[in-house]
């Protein structure tokens, strides 16, 4: 399989700003938040025949990173475009169009306006925020078996995830009596990253993480992001403490600190 380039992806990542964006009516430009992400992987390569292990490792890394980094750069996206908007909304200068768009992202990230229609641009922005590419990298290789799980291949799932109406995934060979989740099925590997950093962002079991990072916004210095934030993912999974212990492990043992571009020290609201 071929993987594309470094220079590549840089400069796949300079166009995102320009694809994500989408005139609103109002003669200004917010980003469109159902645009696609390039570049698209339709399917993560499981890599049955290879048997050098580091090197199975590494091009799973290399699938995977652009895509987190495009999702990445999405959310930075609406961030700013949420920051813009806090400034007008002083001033009651929002127009409908904005106010309009400023509903859908809050609905998406479950938070409601107060009784006067006005958004709370603080928890907005607490949830509207980057996961460091390191611990995106470090579950997704744990919850698919390095890609190769079935419901990886089959439905693009690589990070576990559930989804709760009949048919809208995959149904677990061992799923116990008299429950009825089903595995979450996705059509490319981008759109299961998307879902991936929307649930960390706005489920309330993840706050904690969110708090962390809340904490590297307000200054904090670190070079370890992920595995600072892994902490607040004891309860995505059973096994609690252990699980955390095991993210942070496969961030330090494949060095997947040195792919965060962002969030890697003090960086401002």
């Amino acid at each position: 399989m071929m993987f594309r380039s470094v220079q590549w992806h840089r400069a796949a990542l300079l166009t995102i700003a320009f694809t994500l964006m989408t005139a609103c009516g109002d003669n200004n430009a917010l980003p469109d938040l159902d645009a696609r992400t390039e570049p698209v992987l339709k399917k993560i390569d499981p890599q049955t025949e290879q048997q050098d292990v580091k090197v199975r490792k590494a091009r799973f890394f290399e699938q995977l990173r652009p895509v987190v980094d495009a999702e990445n750069e999405r959310t930075l996206a609406i961030r700013a475009a949420l920051k813009s908007l806090r400034d007008k909304a002083e001033s009651g200068e929002l127009t409908a169009g904005e106010n309009a768009w400023l509903n859908d992202v809050a609905s998406r990230y479950k938070i409601e306006a107060d009784a006067e229609g006005r958004h709370d641009f603080a928890t907005l922005l607490r949830r509207v925020d980057v996961v460091p590419v390191s611990l995106a990298l470090s579950q997704a290789a744990m919850e698919s078996a390095w890609g190769r799980s079935r419901f990886a291949q089959e439905g693009n799932n690589l990070f576990g995830q559930w989804c709760f109406s009949k048919g809208c995934g995959i149904v677990p060979s061992q799923r116990a009596s008299g429950l009825t989740h089903e595995v979450a099925k996705f059509k490319t590997v981008n759109a299961a990253v998307r879902a991936y950093l929307e649930n960390l962002n706005r489920h309330p079991t993840y706050v904690s993480l969110r708090d962390v990072r809340q904490g590297i916004r307000r200054g904090r210095v670190t070079k370890t992001p992920g595995i600072d934030m892994a902490v607040g993912l004891e309860n995505y999974s059973e096994l609690g403490n252990e699980y955390v212990e095991h993210i942070s492990s496969v961030i330090r043992q494949n060095k997947l600190s040195q792919y965060n571009r962002h969030l890697v020290q003090g960086t401002p609201q």
